[in-house]
Formats: structure tokens, C-alpha cells, sequence
């Protein structure tokens, strides 16, 4: 298993790296009727660096998963295999946080995207007798510089 892993990423080695434009671009292709964009948009995906694009991969997927992958090619299952996608899809900012941690990728910057998203998913808890505050945890306090309460 960890032989096909290895050769999904190597097919996925793309110099491109998707930021806000691209994913705007992106997602007007996959939002069109026309499956012709479809297809451009899916072949545009495989030339970024799925690593670095993963952020804006996972911004993709949340609304447009199943016209982003093409299971009917190598580069297309390879994709999904090294994204996980369909997983990425489901997935809150906390949990997305949390998978690009254990991938070794959560940067200052991506923590700067996701952290509203990771406050909102706990934020609605509250207590009729006790004051709840959220406090970052000192091993991540390196990842931002924001008090939450």
C-alpha cells in the first residue's frame, strides 16, 4: 500500500501552486453546467503541487468534489489517492487543521485561513452555570498570535 501512495504522489508533482485566484477560476468551472469545464478544471488541478494547493483543494471540495476528480485516468485516481478528497470534502476547518498537522503542513499562514473556521466549531458550546473560553493550547501558540474568548 504504501508503494501505490508513493507513486500517486509522484504523479502528482506539479510546480503550480493554487492560491485564491486560481481556486475563484476553479470554482466558476465547476460550478458550470457545461461538463466540457468540467474536464479543463480537473486537468488544471493536476499541474499544482498537491501539497502546497491542499488548502484550496479542501475550499474546492467542500462544494464541488464529484466535478473534480476523473476517476476514468491514472493522474485522475492518483489525485484523488493523494488528496484523499472525498474525506477532505467532509471535513470542518478543525479537522481539516488537524490533517494537515499530521501531514507535517500546517503553516502560520494556513493556520491564519483556518483559524475562525477551527473557533466557529466549538463556539457553539456554551453552559448555563459556567463561563466556557477558548484558550489556544501552548503547543500551537507558535501557529498565531490571537486571544480567544
Amino acid at each position: 500500500m504504501k508503494k501505490t501512495s508513493e507513486k500517486a504522489v509522484s504523479v502528482l508533482t506539479g510546480t503550480a501552486i493554487l492560491d485564491e485566484q486560481g481556486y475563484e477560476k476553479l470554482k466558476l468551472m465547476f460550478d458550470s453546467e457545461d461538463e466540457e469545464n468540467h474536464l479543463i478544471g480537473q486537468m488544471i488541478l493536476l499541474d499544482y503541487d498537491v501539497n502546497k494547493s491542499l488548502y484550496w483543494i479542501w475550499r474546492l471540495s467542500k462544494g464541488y468534489v464529484f466535478n473534480m476528480v476523473n476517476l476514468r485516468t491514472k493522474k485522475g485516481r492518483a489525485f484523488r489517492d493523494a488528496t484523499d478528497v472525498y474525506k477532505l470534502s467532509n471535513y470542518d476547518g478543525n479537522q481539516f487543521a488537524v490533517v494537515l498537522e499530521k501531514r507535517g503542513l500546517l503553516t502560520p499562514e494556513l493556520f491564519k485561513l483556518l483559524e475562525q473556521d477551527i473557533i466557529d466549531s466549538t463556539s457553539w458550546y456554551t453552559n448555563h452555570f459556567y463561563q466556557v473560553k477558548l484558550e489556544i493550547k501552548d503547543k500551537y501558540k507558535h501557529l498565531t498570535q490571537t486571544t480567544c474568548t
